[in-house]
């Protein structure tokens, strides 16, 4: 009601209540009136008062996307409602359309129109409307949304409204619902339609932290379908991709080429997808703002790019080219939460990859990761849930979360130190899984003079007056061989002298606490994958000394999170310093964060123990 905006626009209490907030949400809401033949109208209100210099940084512009092809975006209003009560509108030549993937034509059909508040000073209230108008029901009679019941940001009044035809069931389920803000629910029948409305009231400021769960799993929310089962959501996909994926000649012959003297299927789609991630230029567009309806395998290939439905498409048709069954598998990324099974929808998913019958199970492809042999997948698609849409049906499968050991960072160093407390230090690091590939990334993405600067900042971040004698990455364009990255340097005064004494630290070794500033945790702490590091120096102690003082052994083992360190002379003149960390669960609960974080902090002290040598 307007009369109630009104009592909240002359009410501004958010910034004393809440001081780390930017905004206050007045008024948020979404009301979608849906037909029978599934197309809609969409009625988007957001009214919000700007508090600081922070919030006008955040909320000095609006904006709402939409697509061309089936959809109509009019904005209603844009105005600015100064601190003194002067209505200041938006200036029509501050109102754009743009076209964010205009580059690439198979995908130039999703408009953002955006606007400029004129006027937001803190204090100011920020008002628009839009109406969005689907032409085409791209779920040919049926409709589904999710829509967020919660604020990061304090919020008066948040509702939600979907309007239908009676006798049209609408299957609905509210998650994550938090005591401090009760959702009401109302259906409400009004002649031949049926109104369903969800509300909150009064919502706090929730300071967000690091490494958060996704949103969804955080906010409260409702799920709306008319999709009855998952069956109908598989059929959909076929019916709008048939023939998508069928091999023309070009790719038969493309196919026979790139396994051409392979026998094994794995051997046969370890080539194909390599051929692909190499040759086949990924572009991102989420599926949630171009459709859902793929390019044509030839037209890919044709392009020589394709988004992640389009480069599946010509994965699958080639796989098919070399006997390989293999289907399209619709996953939502890990960092969007998990899929929500109690409501059917293909708007849940907004990726794609490959499923492929191999003889040792499912395995699944991902085309977009660029820099991910074969047998790895990016870390957004593990650990998640995939429709796997068969020409008969479909099914849910689990998509592996790589284990710690199988994403590993391994670092060895020789340290040969002389008597004067100066050292030469030659490096080698092999990786596997995401380390491997997040590895080759930065490394393709360097010049000779940038790889140089590269490694000249590593050895000077790992000891003082040190100078870089030589560096060497082997091929991060080559996917079938894992990476290897050598280096060397020498290190003037790595040790400091102290009479009969040489007193040092282990070089290169630096673990931060990023992610464990807090002390403790509102939420729980969540990763994208889970990842080991171990580090082995070897340090050859000069002649005529021998050890006077190593640090103790460090061990600690918690059900999330590993952590071995070890100094041990050899007795040959030597030391070996060992350190492992493994990180073994994704989501790490509010209570076992503080052992966690203890963890770290002994791992991050166990590098800086002092080594004593001595003369004899």
């Amino acid at each position: 009601p307007e009369a109630e905006l009104l009592a909240a626009l002359a009410e501004a209490r958010a910034a004393t209540r809440y001081p780390d907030a930017a905004i206050e949400k007045l008024r948020t809401e979404r009301r979608v009136d849906v037909a029978g033949d599934g197309s809609y109208v969409e009625t988007i209100r957001d009214v919000t008062r700007i508090l600081n210099k922070r919030g006008q940084e955040g909320w000095s512009e609006g904006s709402e996307g939409y697509d061309s092809r089936n959809q109509d975006l009019h904005l209603d209003w844009a105005r600015t409602l100064a601190p003194g009560g002067k209505i200041l509108a938006v200036a029509p030549n501050a109102v754009k359309d743009t076209a964010p993937f205009a580059d690439y034509p198979s995908y130039d059909v999703y408009r953002l129109k955006t606007w400029t508040f004129p006027a937001t000073e803190p204090g100011a209230v920020v008002d628009y409307r839009a109406t969005l108008r689907a032409r085409r029901p791209m779920l040919e009679k049926d409709f589904a949304d999710v829509a967020y019941l919660g604020q990061f940001q304090p919020t008066r009044h948040l509702r939600y409204t979907v309007s239908l035809p009676k006798g049209r069931p609408l299957y609905h389920l509210v998650r994550h619902a938090r005591p401090e803000w009760p959702v009401s629910f109302s259906r409400r029948e009004a002649g031949q339609r049926v109104e369903y409305t969800w509300e909150v009231r009064d919502i706090g400021y929730t300071l967000t932290e690091a490494n958060m769960p996704p949103s969804l799993e955080v906010l409260p929310s409702v799920w709306v379908t008319t999709q009855p089962s998952w069956e109908a959501v598989g059929a959909w996909w076929r019916r709008v991709n048939a023939g998508k994926a069928k091999p023309s000649p070009r790719i038969r012959a493309l196919a026979a080429k790139l396994t051409r003297g392979l026998d094994s299927p794995e051997d046969k789609a370890r080539a194909i997808y390599h051929w692909v991630v190499r040759n086949i230029r990924y572009v991102y567009v989420d599926m949630n703002y171009t459709g859902y309806e793929t390019q044509s395998a030839d037209d890919v290939l044709e392009a020589q790019y394709g988004d992640c439905k389009g480069g599946s498409t010509l994965l699958l048709a080639l796989l098919a080219a070399a006997g390989i069954k293999a289907h399209h598998a619709l996953i939502r990324t890990s960092g969007r939460g998990p899929v929500v099974k109690e409501s059917p929808s293909v708007y849940q998913f907004n990726h794609c990859i490959v499923a492929a019958e191999l003889p040792g199970g499912l395995t699944f492809l991902d085309n977009v990761g660029k820099t991910v042999r074969f047998g790895t997948l990016p870390a957004m698609d593990q650990g998640t849930l995939a429709l796997v849409v068969k020409p008969d049906g479909q099914e849910f499968a689990e998509v592996p979360l790589g284990a710690a050991p199988n994403n590993e960072r391994h670092t060895r160093r020789i340290v040969e130190l002389d008597p004067a407390g100066g050292a030469t230090v030659s490096v080698m690091q092999t990786f596997s899984g995401l380390q491997d590939s997040a590895s080759r990334g930065t490394y393709q993405a360097l010049s000779p003079t940038r790889m140089r600067e590269h490694f000249e900042a590593r050895v000077a971040d790992e000891a003082t007056n040190a100078r870089l004698l030589s560096f060497h990455v082997s091929d991060p364009e080559d996917l079938g061989t894992p990476l290897e990255v050598r280096y060397s340097y020498r290190a003037a005064d790595l040790a400091d002298r102290a009479g009969d004494l040489l007193i040092f630290r282990i070089p290169g070794y630096a673990p931060d606490m990023e992610s464990f500033e807090r002390e403790s945790r509102t939420f729980p702490m969540w990763w994208d994958s889970l990842a080991a590091h171990s580090q082995r120096s070897e340090i050859k102690l000069p002649p005529g000394y021998r050890v006077r003082h190593v640090p103790a052994t460090e061990r600690v083992a918690l059900p999330q999170a590993q952590f071995h360190g070890s100094y041990e002379p050899t007795g040959d003149g030597r030391i070996v310093f060992d350190a492992a960390t493994r990180f073994l669960a994704r989501d790490i609960s509010t209570e076992a964060y503080a052992p966690l974080r203890d963890l770290v902090r002994r791992r991050a002290l166990f590098g800086k123990g002092l080594i004593v040598l001595e003369k004899r």
